[in-house]
């Protein structure tokens, strides 16, 4: 037989030829098939795993690999089918391909590889807006609370959000920069910034001291105050108390309102007051004017002094009482008006009729130790003192015969002093001072008695 038994035979029909031969050599020949059938499947190589990012904003990515490779002992291998199929989507994490090789018998080789797909996105973070606040009540700072920044994610729900200071920490005044964080399920994290500013708005503290009062020294014309307000403010960096006048200035007697102000370093500013009185060390003397001769006539209000030669009146002034509190010795000084008339305490000066200013200025040489004091001296005429009685009895209610009778006599008496006759004049007022006994005494005595009194003192002011 062609081929003989125990040859290699290849896939497929090999027709077999074999001839039998008598002695004779006739030939008899015949055929048969041998079939060889191919039932070992491919040989197919499984891919290392396949490793890719997703794509931007893609819970995955379109991934692409190489085929497996495959062989056969007896055919080319050419329908090799994978699925998913490359360059298909995959989705986030592991995906099992399985893949497949087919002979020309038919027979399959199956293998698996997987396609890993991580989410290298990290999530997106909404960054809130700058947060402000006023600080707390004698705090620097205050607690406080904002909304947590918003995340999303394109594979997996955002629940770990995150924020160093968190919410409801204590925030000092300033800006203070916030951290806040988000991670999704893969851990990628995503961080934004920010700031959360407190601004001061407390105004200082200010405390101003009780009203001062300070007394100079003896032989000084001024004192040195000195005084120390403070301040103090929920933060710290407060600036030094202003005072105006400041401490350490030199003043003189008087009453002084202290303005005080102080600023923080936000610019808050605070003010208070208090007042100064500086008294003077040495007390001037008390001058105590006294004045002679004088008379107390209805209706003069000043002190009054009658002019005998109703031209002029010799006019005493006395000092005697003045005192110095500090038990001192002074200077004195007596004026009319501007014009200085004597340095002695008790002095004597002539006044023409009319309205003056009797001056005495003391000094006792120390500081603040002058003061004066005046008085209005009117010298009247004794026409002018008589005419106050003519008045007196004008007004008074008496009958027409006492009163014609009282103003006769002084008619009389005015004349003669237009005449400078003074006894006549003395004289006539006697006998005025007789007929106001006779004829008012009963009838009206406290007339009478007002009457006497001026008459007297015109009577004494022109006696020799």
């Amino acid at each position: 037989c062609t081929p003989p038994s125990g040859s290699f035979f290849p896939v497929g029909t090999t027709v077999v030829q074999c001839s039998a031969q008598d002695a004779a050599g006739n030939v008899s020949v015949t055929n048969f098939s041998v079939t060889v059938l191919d039932r070992t499947p491919p040989q197919i190589v499984p891919p290392a795993t396949v490793f890719a990012n997703n794509d931007l904003n893609q819970c995955g990515a379109v991934v692409t690999f190489q085929q497996p490779a495959a062989n056969d002992t007896c055919s080319t291998v050419t329908n090799i089918i994978c699925t998913p199929p490359s360059g298909s989507f995959f989705p986030v994490g592991t995906t099992v391909v399985q893949c497949s090789a087919e002979d020309a018998a038919g027979n399959v080789a199956v293998t698996n590889f997987s396609v890993t797909v991580l989410d290298r996105t990290p999530p997106q973070i909404i960054t809130p807006t700058k947060v402000w606040a006023t600080n707390a009540l004698n705090q620097c700072g205050a607690v406080v609370t904002f909304q947590q920044p918003s995340a999303s994610d394109s594979c997996s729900t955002i629940t770990n959000i995150t924020c160093t200071p968190p919410s409801g920490s204590f925030f000092p005044v300033g800006t203070t920069v916030v951290r806040c964080s988000a991670q999704d399920a893969a851990g990628n994290l995503a961080v934004t910034n920010f700031s959360v500013t407190v601004l001061d708005r407390q105004p200082p503290t200010i405390v101003c001291p009780g009203d001062m009062t300070v007394t100079n020294a003896h032989d000084a014309w001024t004192s040195m105050v000195t005084f120390n307000p403070s301040a103090q403010d929920n933060c710290s960096g407060v600036g030094a108390v202003v005072c105006t006048p400041p401490s350490g200035t030199a003043l003189a007697p008087g009453r002084y309102t202290v303005n005080c102000w102080v600023a923080d370093a936000a610019g808050n500013s605070s003010s208070c007051s208090f007042h100064v009185s500086v008294w003077p060390g040495n007390q001037p003397p008390v001058p105590v004017i006294a004045l002679g001769p004088l008379v107390n006539l209805p209706g003069y209000t000043n002190f009054t002094v009658i002019a005998p030669d109703g031209v002029a009146a010799d006019v005493i002034c006395d000092g005697q009482r003045s005192y110095d509190p500090d038990d001192a010795s002074f200077l004195a000084g007596w004026y009319v008006g501007t014009h200085l008339f004597s340095t002695n305490i008790v002095a004597g000066v002539k006044l023409p009729v009319g309205l003056h200013t009797i001056t005495l200025l003391l000094d006792d040489t120390y500081p603040y130790g002058r003061s004066a004091e005046s008085v209005q001296v009117e010298v009247i005429s004794p026409d002018q003192a008589i005419g106050l009685l003519e008045n007196l009895v004008q007004a008074a209610q008496l009958t027409g015969s006492n009163q014609r009778t009282l103003l006769a006599i002084l008619d009389a008496a005015m004349a003669s002093a237009d005449k400078q006759n003074l006894t006549p004049e003395i004289n006539q007022l006697g006998a005025f001072e007789n007929k106001v006994r006779s004829q008012v005494m009963r009838s009206d005595p406290d007339l009478a008695n007002e009457l006497l009194q001026a008459a007297q003192q015109i009577i004494q002011a022109l006696s020799p």
